[in-house]
């Protein structure tokens, strides 16, 4: 059975901020050998360019914090490297869950085939190797 992101998008602004952050972030130019804290800094630079509003490792539930989420919803999950698929999955699908995430964007170093839609709500992969023009 698919899943449908369609209703989860209640207006046209919602949409327009979630393509604001996937702007913003593909905007990203990383070097290819970087810590996570090191990404993570250059992510929240981007953001705070663009004025997008957000909170820094923001608790969803018990034992569940994604590492930012905009002040609409945009929840953004950072990985260094390939991380194995299915864990990231699961992980997605934990802050799927929470009310506060309506958006889920992953920027990720290496791709990993991820559901376009992921706990019924919307999600982007921004993949670093591609932004640096070569496939890894």
């Amino acid at each position: 059975m698919k899943e449908n992101a369609v209703n989860f998008l209640e207006t046209d602004s919602d949409l327009s901020e979630f393509d604001h952050v996937i702007r913003a972030l593909r905007e990203l130019r990383v070097p290819q050998a970087l810590p996570e804290a090191e990404l993570h800094r250059m992510v929240l630079e981007r953001l705070d360019a663009e004025k997008i509003a957000y909170r820094n490792e923001a608790v969803l539930g018990p034992r569940r914090r994604i590492d930012i989420l905009t002040d609409n919803g945009v929840g953004i999950e950072l990985k260094i490297g390939r991380p194995d698929r299915k864990k990231l999955h699961r992980q997605l699908e934990s802050y799927a869950a929470s009310e506060k995430v309506r958006f889920l964007v992953v920027v990720i170093q290496k791709s990993v085939a991820l559901s376009s839609v992921i706990g019924g709500k919307p999600c982007e992969t921004v993949v670093l190797n591609k932004l640096w023009g070569i496939a890894l």
